[in-house]
């Protein structure tokens, strides 16, 4: 090996052991909340990877040196991957900052989980953003969507009912979902909830303009599972804390691919 290359393998090296270190450390500060954070084991996971992989890079150990095929093979894999990575994520990060403010008949708040009866941080920005838009819109009418999980004493649809009382909302406005287990639940069972209320058909209600309030990097699912179950929602994103954005925007990516597979 001359010493370009191995000047360039050594750059690498470093570059790998980097990411490795940064991914630990940011595993460890998603740690220090006082509540699990969904995924989190994800940057132990890659950061171990990393730095396993620039250490046998800096000692120059290929571990399929003998199997040229297969490397180029998986050299092409993880290319295909990164690259419907960055195609998955355009449309999340745009749909994640279009913020709908036109005028409601409903708008559905989707659940973000409970430590016993304590909303998550996560869930607190949901219902706040909702509560901002509630007071400017005093006909519009919400349903709360989500049931109650492991470690949850009510369901999240009850917590959030609980909070929107608490604001003043009258209970006439409330429509409570409280089966739902994931967010294709929320929108299936959310949407019997609106026929009900309305009754009406699904083929009746699509002019009414109906709004989803979620997390920001989950608005692109919401509305593309909206779709699938028949309606056609306007994104109203909620702020997420910045230290949690790159883990929900990884994850997220995953989620669309798992969603637009299964969730049917």
């Amino acid at each position: 090996m001359n010493g370009k290359m191995i000047k360039s393998s050594k750059k690498i090296s470093n570059i790998l052991i980097i990411l490795g270190g940064l991914s630990l450390v940011y595993y460890a500060l998603l740690l220090c909340f006082n509540y699990k954070i969904s995924f989190s084991q994800f940057w132990l996971f890659i950061g171990i990877i990393f730095i396993i992989s620039g250490i046998l890079k800096r000692r120059n150990v290929e571990i399929l040196k003998q199997f040229v095929g297969v490397r180029k093979i998986v050299k092409a894999i993880i290319c295909l991957l990164i690259i419907m990575f960055i195609i998955i994520e355009i449309p999340i990060l745009y749909y994640g900052n279009k913020n709908y403010i036109g005028d409601s008949d409903y708008i559905i708040v989707l659940g973000a989980g409970l430590q016993g009866k304590t909303m998550s941080r996560t869930l607190y920005q949901r219902v706040d953003k909702a509560w901002d838009y509630l007071r400017d819109h005093p006909e519009t009418k919400i349903i709360v969507s989500g049931g109650k999980g492991p470690n949850e004493e009510i369901s999240e649809a009850e917590a959030m009912e609980k909070y929107f009382l608490n604001k003043g909302i009258e209970g006439n406005r409330i429509i409570k979902e409280d089966k739902s287990k994931n967010t294709y639940e929320n929108l299936l069972f959310s949407k019997e909830k609106l026929l009900k209320e309305e009754g009406k058909s699904l083929e009746e209600i699509k002019n009414l303009r109906i709004g989803v309030v979620t997390s920001n990097f989950h608005i692109f699912r919401a509305r593309m599972l909206g779709n699938r179950v028949g309606m056609e929602l306007k994104g109203m994103p909620a702020k997420v804390m910045t230290v949690l954005q790159l883990n929900f925007y990884v994850r997220e990516a995953l989620a669309v691919v798992k969603s637009m597979i299964f969730d049917r």
